[in-house]
């Protein structure tokens, strides 16, 4: 037999050898799916957590609000507590200078 028709039956095989095994390496059809509803389910799952997570956020946020508005309230009536106030007017001369 001729030596390069050896060299390239021997590529030939090697190449179709390569090509089985490449094959034999991906998952069949029922695994792919299986992994694929796994993914699936988890991604689902992360958006419920993410769901209430922006829920949980958007509480805190309210409640921050309302608790900086509370204090600012506070403040504004202790600070009235130490004005001798006589008229309305001289409460705006205090805070207008």
């Amino acid at each position: 037999m001729n030596e390069k028709v050896f060299e390239v039956i021997l590529i030939f095989v090697t190449s179709v050898l390569f090509f089985f095994q490449t094959i034999c390496e991906i998952p069949d059809r029922e695994t792919t799916g299986r992994k694929l509803q796994e993914v699936e389910e988890e991604l689902a799952r992360l958006k419920r957590r993410e769901e209430k997570l922006d829920e949980k956020l958007e509480l805190r946020k309210k409640q921050c609000h309302l608790l900086v508005h509370t204090i600012h309230q506070l403040q504004v009536r202790h600070l009235y507590s130490f004005i001798p106030v006589r008229s309305f007017g001289q409460v705006l001369l205090m805070f207008s200078s």
